[in-house]
């Protein structure tokens, strides 16, 4: 797929989207996301998964549960603000 035409995926969603790398990376988080987690999209993007559950932005991380078990994970995750 086409590095614009994601972007604009990304970018135009009302969606969130969040994309991490094998390290738990944030490499792209959707504006959308902005609400959800109460932080700019663009601070979130080079921050780990792991920062952010230290920070209180998400708890638990359901990408760091999944990096850990490799496999397919359904958790209720709150958010700072408790969404």
């Amino acid at each position: 797929m086409d590095s614009i035409l994601l972007k604009g995926i990304i970018n135009y969603s009302f969606d969130e989207i969040f994309i991490i790398d094998h390290k738990g990376v944030v490499l792209d988080v959707s504006p959308a996301s902005t609400d959800l987690y109460g932080v700019d999209s663009q601070d979130i993007i080079g921050q780990t998964v792991y920062d952010l559950e230290e920070q209180g932005i998400l708890n638990p991380s359901v990408s760091k549960i999944v990096l850990k078990t490799k496999s397919i994970e359904n958790r209720i995750q709150y958010t700072k603000t408790n969404k």
